[in-house]
């Protein structure tokens, strides 16, 4: 059971996240930059006991700088970007963008090409219907497709800095980039947002959620993963997210699934299985190995 713990949790943060999409639609219109940075801000409120027990300040500079980057990378500036082309371009072709992470990082040596182009071919037909555009808005795809480089470039830099990630405490990591997040994130909303807060019952409740579940608990379980299962398989999640939402998506308004989401789950679930099954296989050789 131990073993297959990590796919148990991955899963879970894919079906969290994913559903997450739906709540956020559900909510009043508002503006999402000021939303978000006010939940990084309240996941940074509850986080704050972590930093002050470990002592975050008390690390290198050089740490610290390499947590608030990463922080920027993975919490704030893709979500910016895509904030920004969503002014240009229909949603669906940010969420096509950021469903090559994998591609990216199977390019830059993090898992493998074939599985990767498999899930991405599946999202692509997930999204097909909604995938319309006019020559004059293909300037806006360097938004998304520069976010999911970003997301792709920071994955692998968060891997690469795993000692440090061991060496701290999670929950204090989080802190510092929550903070990073929530000041990069409200400046982006003064210089882009003019639509004030609409404070209700609704909005409140949203964002207690999803600082204290899908931020300050879900990112925690995030890099635990990551140290477990690498950058590619974190990468994946975009799939599994999207299909979790069409899926809800569907099942409330009740509209029945087409053939290309039959074929989109099916290329989807073709891909993790050779992700996950070829990094099961990697570890039984290991561990012959170091016998």
């Amino acid at each position: 059971m131990r073993r297959h713990l990590p796919i148990l949790a991955w899963f879970a943060l894919a079906l969290l996240w994913g559903s997450e999409w739906i709540l956020i639609a559900s909510l009043p219109a508002e503006p999402p930059l000021l939303f978000l940075s006010l939940r990084y801000a309240l996941a940074s409120l509850l986080l704050l006991p972590w930093a002050i027990r470990s002592h975050v300040w008390h690390q290198s500079l050089r740490q610290i700088v390499n947590i608030a980057s990463v922080g920027a990378g993975l919490l704030a500036l893709p979500q910016i970007m895509v904030v920004i082309a969503a002014h240009g371009i229909s949603p669906a072709w940010s969420l096509l963008s950021l469903a090559a992470v994998p591609v990216f990082l199977a390019v830059g040596g993090h898992g493998e090409i074939t599985t990767a182009v498999c899930g991405f071919a599946g999202v692509v037909l997930l999204v097909a219907n909604s995938l319309t555009i006019h020559p004059a808005q293909l300037p806006w795809l360097l938004c998304p497709l520069g976010a999911a480089m970003i997301l792709s470039f920071t994955l692998a830099h968060a891997f690469a800095m795993r000692q440090d990630l061991r060496a701290s405490s999670l929950g204090s990591v989080l802190f510092v980039q929550c903070v990073v997040a929530t000041v990069l994130t409200a400046a982006a909303a003064a210089a882009l947002e003019r639509t004030p807060l609409a404070w209700s019952g609704a909005v409140v409740g949203g964002l207690l959620g999803s600082a204290l579940i899908a931020t300050a608990v879900a990112y925690i379980f995030f890099y635990w993963l990551l140290l477990q299962l690498g950058p590619e398989k974190l990468g994946m999640l975009q799939w599994v997210q999207l299909l979790v939402a069409v899926a809800e998506s569907a099942m409330l308004t009740r509209v029945r699934p087409g053939w290309e989401f039959l074929a989109g789950v099916l290329l989807i679930g073709i891909a993790l299985r050779r992700a996950f099954l070829t990094s099961e296989d990697e570890r039984g050789v290991m561990l012959q190995i170091t016998r």
